[in-house]
């Protein structure tokens, strides 16, 4: 990871890159906190600053153009792990491609509501044990994370909790690179 991150620096079009980055990154978190203030209930006297409730439609609007973005940026982290593991030497990041970065970022989203649902349906089902079980889907979401995105990058696995024995496999070779979250 550290000739990744010092390759990283000496890529001649790194700063376009890295500005693309930024923009799309910034244009996500702005469209989603500019959506929010669309929300606001009735009339309030902020500073002496009014604000009033606007069209619910127009926040859902700018919220959606928000998470578009942010899939946008979920798929080029995809991309950019994958890209990086498949490098040898001289490791650059590589170029943003909108249709295989939403693409990427739709399925991780996915991915993780499955998740959540799965981990939802196994806390609803624990009744008395909760906080037991929650303690334990946490730690085991800490220690399969890494290697869990490394595999939705690396090998297109997405349904990943299908594939959880190679996960297991993956972190008895290699479990220092996933403990410290490295590719």
């Amino acid at each position: 990871m550290r000739e990744a991150f010092t390759y990283m620096f000496k890529d001649k079009m790194f700063t376009s890159k890295a500005f693309m980055y930024f923009i799309i990154s910034s244009l996500a978190y702005f469209f989603i906190n500019y959506s929010l203030l669309f929300t606001a209930e009735g009339m309030q006297q902020i500073n002496q600053i009014t604000i009033t409730s606007v069209n619910p439609l127009k926040a859902h609007f700018l919220l959606f153009i928000g998470i578009f973005f942010k899939l946008l940026t979920s798929g080029y982290y995809l991309n950019t792990i994958g890209a990086i593991t498949a490098q040898n030497n001289n490791y650059v990041l590589p170029f943003f491609n909108f249709k295989s970065c939403f693409i990427k970022g739709i399925k991780l989203i996915l991915s993780i509501l499955f998740i959540v649902f799965i981990f939802g349906v196994i806390l609803f089902v624990s009744s008395i044990f909760k906080p037991y079980v929650l303690i334990l889907l946490i730690i085991v979401s800490v220690i399969f994370g890494p290697c869990f995105l490394w595999m939705m990058a690396n090998e297109n696995e997405y349904l990943i909790l299908f594939h959880i024995n190679d996960a297991i496999k993956l972190i008895k070779n290699r479990p220092i690179i996933f403990l410290l979250g490295q590719t």
